[in-house]
């Protein structure tokens, strides 16, 4: 019985946690941009999105203009928002 109560309260600390982390605004880096005020993207050697530096699609990325990764026909991400 006092197994079932313990395992309930840590059910419910888990819930009552993973709702309150979710409400927490989520607060991305600022774009980095160029000394000519370009914005830099991320490009993977085979994607075909462009991603934000922050992004977990970016880890192993290459930065080049926003202008360069849409001559090359590439999207922005749909996680990061770049």
């Amino acid at each position: 019985m006092r197994i079932m109560k313990l395992r309930h309260a840590i059910i419910a600390a888990t819930l009552l946690a993973s709702t309150l982390f979710a409400a927490l605004p989520m607060n991305p880096a600022p774009p980095v941009r160029t000394q000519t005020g370009q914005d830099i993207v991320w490009v993977t050697a085979s994607g075909k999105k462009y991603h934000r530096q922050d992004c977990r699609y970016a880890k192993t990325a290459t930065p080049i203009t926003r202008a360069e990764a849409e001559a090359k026909g590439l999207t922005p991400c749909k996680v990061c928002k770049p």
